[in-house]
């Protein structure tokens, strides 16, 4: 992984393998899988 600040948000996306490197605030995070939709979540073994 990217040196980045580590931050709760960076710890939820490395358990997620999320790589957007613009995804700082708790915010965007919602925002961005939001924008991913359920395949993000399925893929990783959550059922919504």
């Amino acid at each position: 992984m990217p040196l980045r600040p580590y931050s709760c948000v960076e710890s939820v996306k490395r358990i997620l393998g999320i790589r957007a490197g613009f995804v700082l605030t708790p915010w965007q995070l919602y925002r961005h899988l939001n924008k991913r939709g359920t395949k993000m979540l399925t893929a990783v073994g959550l059922e919504v």
